[in-house]
């Protein structure tokens, strides 16, 4: 592996910068939580990987692929296009990816709800 690797019980924060073209790789029962950054790829095969934006190409929620391109926005607006993987074999399933809204846009989404609730009679 090359890049960022994270293993066992161990937690990654990851805010910005640049991995040289290098991967984030979450193994074990490692988690990794980014919030922006530059990467070349992004391989769960741990526990979980969540990724917090908006625009990307996948719904939120987990994503169902275990190969897979992501773009879209990182929430400190850093664009994000780069492989996905949750396999080490192109079958069996080894972590999972999460994609979550940045907070902006889910009290915007919030707000949203509220005024047209209050609207219904």
């Amino acid at each position: 592996m090359s890049g960022l690797d994270v293993w066992g019980d161990c937690k990654a924060y990851i805010y910005g910068g640049s991995t040289n073209n290098w991967d984030i790789n979450s193994v074990d029962d490692s988690e990794v939580f980014i919030y922006g950054g530059l990467f070349r790829g992004i391989y769960s095969w741990g526990h979980q990987v969540t990724i917090y934006g908006t625009d990307f190409n996948h719904p939120y929620g987990y994503v169902t692929e275990l190969q897979t391109n992501l773009t879209g926005i990182l929430s400190n607006g850093d664009p994000i296009n780069c492989y996905l993987g949750r396999t080490f074999d192109g079958e069996t399933v080894a972590g999972e990816v999460l994609l979550v809204p940045e907070p902006c846009t889910l009290l915007l989404l919030s707000i949203g709800y509220l005024t047209i609730r209050k609207l219904k009679p």
